[in-house]
């Protein structure tokens, strides 16, 4: 209940004679358009249904960083350390980085032995990288 006057669209606003409260002032917005004893319109149910996309938004929000964004670096970060510490900074780093992903991703998890294997004698390998055809 911060702000309960800040929720609705201005047409809502002046359709319920609220446009003038405060947004802090929760007894001049809590108002209702009623016809014939009906409740046509409700400024409560217009904030409840705007509090309620507001946090599905932020939720959502929050679970795209949290969940995708932080499994992506914990898996990419790692990987990118381990990348430059066995290889330095040279300029086609990122190309060799994106190559070296790609096909670590389309590997078999029974050819990513063969392929460290291979790996470390460097000399079968090498050839592949960007910076390292001659």
């Amino acid at each position: 209940w911060l702000w309960p006057c800040a929720y609705g669209d201005s047409d809502v606003r002046t359709r319920l004679g609220i446009d003038h409260c405060p947004l802090n002032d929760h007894a001049c917005c809590d108002v209702e358009l009623t016809r014939a004893g009906q409740i046509v319109l409700s400024f409560a149910e217009v904030r409840s249904e705007a509090v309620v996309r507001h946090t599905r938004q932020f939720v959502a929000g929050w679970l795209v960083s949290k969940i995708f964004l932080h499994n992506l670096l914990k898996w990419i970060v790692p990987r990118l350390c381990g990348f430059l510490c066995t290889r330095g900074i040279y300029p086609l780093l990122v190309l060799d980085f994106l190559q070296d992903l790609v096909t670590d991703l389309t590997f078999r998890s029974g050819d990513r032995r063969q392929r460290a294997a291979r790996r470390s004698f460097g000399w079968r390998w090498r050839p592949n990288l960007c910076c390292c055809r001659r």
